[in-house]
């Protein structure tokens, strides 16, 4: 009868105790690294802010992570000596490598430290507006307004012009209008200032702005600055410039056109000949 000495010498003998040690030692860690990752970002983003509390613990958790592995490797018998033999090799090789995700990595960590915007900001760059959903090591990542998920590399991000849409609590709305030439300016912003005290959403500090652009080749330009609150800034646009079109109808305001208007008329002298002109051409020309 094989006791249990022999089946714990047998295992010993045969790797299996080390590879069961390994895998706990992952399995176990991943766990208390998962826990401590998000009870880390519970309890700091209150002092530190939600962004730098989830990129502080990313860097806390892969270290972790490279930690456990470490451990693991070495509970099968996987020696780190030879290493040090092939490190200047691996260093150039990991250098190559990862020259990206190093300059990501540093990006993001520009990033944290600059706070452009935050997670739950609405920004737009070049050629993306979405929300910001997380600001990882490597990456920013956003959900844009149809719903597409959309990543974009740190490194990219700090290069980027950014408008972060979400940062104060008020925005401010420019109509453009283009009106006909025969448009009374003064009539004009009386009305459309009368338009802006009666919307609801208007605010009254700041003030809304009448403002004259200039000339175009078919009319009067003209912008109406108004502000409103950040949260009802998409269904203000809407409701305002129905307003604007409906006010202006009533008042008998015409939008500029690019038609033409050819005029018909007797022509001047000199233009074209007379018909008697061509006549007395034709009689006094030799046959």
């Amino acid at each position: 009868m094989i006791e249990w000495r022999d089946w714990v010498e047998f295992l010993a003998t045969n790797h299996v105790f080390p590879v069961l040690k390994a895998l706990g030692i992952l399995i176990v860690g991943w766990v208390i690294g998962r826990a401590t990752r998000q009870g880390f970002k519970r309890a700091m983003s209150s002092y530190i802010g939600e962004t730098r509390a989830h990129v502080f613990a990313g860097f806390g958790y892969y270290f972790f992570l490279g930690l456990l592995w470490f451990l693991a490797l070495n509970q099968i018998g996987f020696k780190f000596t030879f290493l040090i033999g092939a490190a200047g090799i691996l260093t150039v090789t990991l250098g190559f490598a990862a020259r990206a995700a190093v300059a990501n990595l540093v990006a993001g960590l520009f990033l944290v430290a600059e706070r452009p915007f935050n997670i739950g900001d609405t920004i737009q760059t070049d050629k993306t507006t979405g929300e910001v959903l997380a600001i990882d090591l490597v990456a920013v990542k956003l959900r844009t307004q149809d719903n597409l998920h959309v990543r974009i590399p740190n490194d990219v991000m700090l290069r980027a012009q950014v408008t972060t849409l979400t940062r104060y609590e008020i925005r401010r709305f420019d109509l453009d209008l283009q009106l006909d030439f025969d448009t009374d300016l003064t009539r004009l912003k009386e009305v459309l200032l009368e338009v802006s005290e009666t919307q609801a959403t208007t605010l009254e500090e700041p003030r809304p702005l009448f403002k004259f652009v200039g000339f175009s080749d078919i009319g009067i330009r003209v912008q109406i600055c108004t502000w409103t609150a950040r949260d009802k800034f998409l269904t203000y646009k809407v409701t305002f410039a129905t307003a604007v079109k409906k006010a202006l109808d009533k008042h008998g305001f015409r939008f500029a056109t690019s038609d033409r208007v050819l005029r018909l008329g007797p022509a001047e002298s000199g233009d074209t000949p007379s018909a008697s002109g061509a006549s007395s051409a034709e009689k006094e020309s030799p046959v």
